[in-house]
């Protein structure tokens, strides 16, 4: 196997940064473990380690592999359509799942939670709400089983303290450095079958023997090769992995550069008694892991610098005579500008816009919509309409929020997009320009008249027009312009027939002579659908006739606030009329054939029946 030079002593050791943290108090017993594997071969290259005295090295021994396995989780996301640049929520859990500390390990001080971020994020930064959230979705079930098919031997039981993530079972350095040699080598397996599975390949630790005499012994199992992923997937996490851009703490960015292209991925264990750093080049993937023994506890030990110090050493001293090049781009794998953090495209709305990777046929197709332009009045704070001035509208951007961050963004204060619309009409103007009918927020259907003043002095022309919705940023005018000037009379006809149903502003504007423009406006909802009436009392069979019984006669309908009237008839004779709900009345039973007739309108003066047959006898 390819091994490193080491003739003139450590030299790796002059790598080390200058070790800062807590000295060791002289009963603490501190382990490391150290592995470096070369994943196209399937060759382990170095191993070493410190353990307590008397003891052997304890790079067999499944560990807690803490936040190392966030890659298969999004791994499995991946497979599933999403890509690193996928919206996802670093929001709360629920409480008895992690608190803040527990789920951004390695923050110093402050753990607030970010809100919408995207997978390359979270997976840099070891955000865990937003994987705890997808392993969640997943099941237990399937981040075994995508171990399993990395040639991890996983034991039956789960990681016993794993609070995050306690799908996950304990690992081997030995497994977590194959696994990740997956990544290196463009989604393939290497190494040798054990005898037990195909798919459980162990490193080649010996290459040959020889006796004194030279003759060569073969010892070593042919390499055998595995497709696990394909090598889009496997890039989208090299690159990823690799990229010192996404970390959101400026000194770990510069920390985890190497000079050489390199993916790191830390492991942090929630209880502090150990810690990962597992980084992989084109050409070998180095693990580096370091703890306390068992039942031993120092406060403040950095076992994060002693992890990440040994392998930055390691790996820079190994990569000092490796060629740049770092992974290609696989032809299935396209890069496009999308929406930082939603992943979507552009808009002008957008706040940042980075460059992404996507495997092809996965990328953004529709515009973003997590950042919405809403005009608001600045004074009342209310959605603009028809009805605010133009000198009081302003446009701000609001972050969209989803039902689940919606205690995220209450805690933090996030400016909420307004629900409500300023329906404030203005007072009539005192030079008389004015819409009479409609009147403001009613009903309206078909051929709609519309009358109103026009006041004469300094006239020139006017027109009726009418936009969709609150506040229309595009108008349609209504028949011809208007040319002489009206007292309270009929300014044309408005044919709704062909509309969608919805609100509508209603405009008149006034052209002067001067060239100066005035304009009225008022709301109506159009609405051309006869109410569907829904009739509750159960009327089918024979009604059972007692003496001095009445029956509830009940009808209601999908939007019964647009109801203006509801009229009951039995056998022609009228039992009552009804505006508002509830919708019934009593009817005192009497024998017979009888016939029931209901009418309803609405606002808009859309009418339907329902009749009903049915008979009351005795029992």
């Amino acid at each position: 196997g390819r091994q490193p030079d080491l003739a003139s002593g450590c030299a790796a050791g002059r790598l080390l940064p200058k070790y800062s943290g807590p000295v060791l108090n002289s009963d603490t017993v501190l382990e490391i473990d150290l592995a470096m594997l070369d994943p196209i071969r399937g060759e382990l290259i170095g191993l070493a380690g410190l353990s307590s005295a008397g003891q052997n090295l304890t790079v067999d021994q499944p560990r807690n592999p803490g936040s190392l396995v966030t890659p298969f989780i999004y791994l499995n996301d991946f497979t599933q359509g999403f890509e690193p640049a996928s919206l996802v929520w670093d929001i709360p859990l629920a409480e008895n799942e992690a608190d803040s500390d527990t789920l951004h390990p390695g923050c110093s001080g402050d753990c607030e939670y970010l809100g919408p971020v995207s997978i390359r994020t979270a997976l840099v930064n070891d955000l865990l709400s937003p994987a705890r959230q997808s392993l969640t979705i997943q099941g237990r079930g399937r981040l075994r089983s995508t171990l399993s098919q990395f040639g991890f031997s996983l034991e039956e039981a789960g990681c016993q303290d794993c609070p995050v993530f306690p799908e996950s079972p304990d690992l081997k350095m030995l497994d977590v450095l194959q696994g990740y040699g997956v990544f290196a080598n463009h989604g393939v397996l290497a190494g040798r079958a054990s005898g037990i599975s195909t798919l459980e390949f162990q490193p080649l630790t010996v290459l040959r023997i020889e006796d004194t005499g030279g003759k060569e012994y073969q010892m070593a199992a042919p390499l055998e090769e595995r497709k696990i992923i394909s090598e889009e997937l496997a890039y989208l996490a090299v690159q990823t992995l690799s990229d010192s851009t996404a970390w959101l703490d400026p000194q770990a960015r510069e920390f985890y550069r190497i000079g050489k292209p390199a993916g790191v991925k830390l492991g942090y264990v929630p209880d502090g008694s150990s810690f990962w750093t597992v980084g992989f080049t084109p050409d070998f993937v180095v693990g580096a892991w370091a703890g306390l023994s068992e039942g031993e506890n120092q406060e403040n030990l950095d076992l994060t610098g002693v992890s990440s110090s040994l392998w930055r050493a390691i790996t820079q001293y190994a990569s000092r005579e490796v060629p740049d090049s770092g992974w290609d781009m696989p032809p299935g794998i396209i890069t496009q500008d999308v929406c930082y953090p939603s992943g979507e495209l552009p808009t002008e709305n957008c706040p940042r816009v980075v460059r992404e990777f996507f495997i092809e046929g996965y990328e953004p197709l529709v515009a973003d919509t997590l950042y919405q332009a809403l005009e608001v009045n600045r004074e009342t704070g209310l959605l603009a309409s028809v009805f605010t001035p133009a000198d009081r509208i302003e446009e701000k951007i609001f972050l969209k929020i989803p039902p689940k961050a919606q205690t995220w963004a209450a805690e933090t204060n996030l400016p909420r997009p307004p629900t409500l619309y300023d329906l404030q009409a203005p007072d009539p103007q005192p030079d008389g320009l004015e819409l009479i009918s409609p009147e403001n927020l009613s009903f309206v259907r078909d051929r709609v008249w519309i009358t109103g003043s026009i006041p004469e002095e300094d006239f020139l022309t006017a027109r009726l027009q009418f936009g969709a919705g609150l506040n229309p940023h595009s108008w349609l005018q209504i028949g011809e312009e208007l040319r002489s000037p009206v007292n309270g009379g009929y300014l044309g006809t408005w044919d709704t027939s062909g509309l969608e149903e919805g609100i509508y502003a209603l405009q008149l504007v006034l052209i002067k002579t001067g060239q100066e423009i005035e304009k009225t406006s008022l709301l109506v909802s159009v609405d051309n659908t006869p109410p569907e009436i829904i009739l509750v009392t159960d009327l089918t069979g024979n009604i059972s006739y007692q003496i001095g019984k009445d029956l509830l006669l009940e009808v209601q309908f999908q939007n019964s606030s647009e109801i203006d009237q509801v009229v009951f008839r039995m056998d022609g004779q009228q039992l009552a009329s009804r505006k508002v709900e509830p919708f019934l009345t009593l009817w005192p039973l009497e024998l017979g054939e009888h016939h029931l007739l209901v009418t309803a309108r609405d606002q808009a003066g859309n009418r339907s029946e329902l009749e009903v047959d049915f008979n009351v006898t005795r029992e």
